[in-house]
């Protein structure tokens, strides 16, 4: 997803909202907008707060249940979104539908306008990464730094680049910026090495969770 800017996000969160309150259509331009930085929001969210937090709670030995933690972090993203934007997260989940359903009009095709270009990798190689699903998908990176004889790469997704650890595929943290990436990342791992340690050693089956 595109990063809006602070100034569009507020303007689009107050149309949608007014909407939605009013009961008035709402145009499909500024839908789209909120739904979009509605995922862009969970997302970051769960990469950034929940998964580093659930495995510093393993790794101290505290008891917990995933799906009741989950549960919880999602209520608790549920709240910060209506705090940051006014606007109800189940509301929105009626405009997918709403914006989903209706038939695109045709327009005429759009002049292509060229991508901003990708930083291009110096040594690609290929990678395997697992997703929240579970599976394995390969992916083209490069390695970026060695920390307690673990090697990490970097790759992007279209959206976000992502510092990933070589031997399991495990993903520290992501950013639309490559150095911003790559600076919280080595910031991540060595601060909190015996954690990841951890993770790697539950992936591969080394510990039993």
């Amino acid at each position: 997803m595109k990063k809006y800017k602070r100034r569009k996000l507020k303007k689009w969160f107050k149309r949608v909202a007014a909407g939605i309150n009013s009961g008035q259509p709402i145009p499909r331009f500024y839908a789209l907008r909120v739904i979009d930085s509605l995922h862009h929001f969970v997302d970051c969210e769960y990469l950034n707060h929940f998964r580093p937090w659930w495995y510093e709670e393993l790794d101290k030995g505290t008891k917990l249940d995933f799906v009741e933690s989950h549960s919880q972090h999602f209520k608790e993203t549920e709240r910060k979104f209506k705090e940051w934007s006014g606007i109800d997260p189940n509301d929105i989940s009626l405009l997918v539908k709403e914006h989903k359903s209706r038939k695109a009009r045709k327009r005429k095709a759009p002049k292509a306008k060229p991508e901003q270009p990708i930083r291009k990798l110096r040594n690609p190689e290929e990678f395997h990464i697992f997703l929240k699903t579970g599976e394995e998908r390969p992916v083209t990176g490069e390695r970026i730094f060695n920390y307690g004889g673990y090697d990490f790469f970097i790759w992007h997704d279209g959206i976000f680049w992502s510092v990933s650890d070589v031997s399991v595929g495990l993903r520290v943290y992501a950013h639309t910026r490559y150095k911003k990436a790559v600076e919280v990342a080595i910031e991540r791992v060595t601060v909190g090495f015996d954690s990841f340690v951890r993770q790697v050693k539950t992936i591969n089956g080394e510990i039993d969770v």
